[in-house]
């Protein structure tokens, strides 16, 4: 991760697949009333998205040096645009 992109491809790979988990789980099934906090927590949570790999995620945060709450609602944010094209 010597490029500022393999640092941002790192750091949102797997985060971008772990959102979309979450928001499938969701009531709405909408990545417009996902809050960050509901990632957070379901990170922590070990049985969902099992093929998760956890470590890239809170790796990808510290690459991009934000806290990990600021750099899910960053990638949260950066998904609603283009939310109906991704099926969220």
């Amino acid at each position: 991760r010597d490029t500022p992109l393999k640092k941002a491809i790192y750091a949102t790979d797997e985060l971008v697949g772990f959102v979309g988990a979450c928001v499938k789980v969701r009531p709405t099934k909408k990545i417009a009333d996902l809050p960050v906090e509901s990632v957070v927590k379901r990170l922590k949570e070990k049985s969902f998205a099992r093929s998760v790999d956890r470590s890239y995620v809170y790796g990808g945060a510290e690459a991009v040096g934000r806290p990990l709450a600021e750099h899910v609602g960053f990638v949260i944010e950066a998904l609603k645009p283009i939310a109906d094209e991704l099926g969220l």
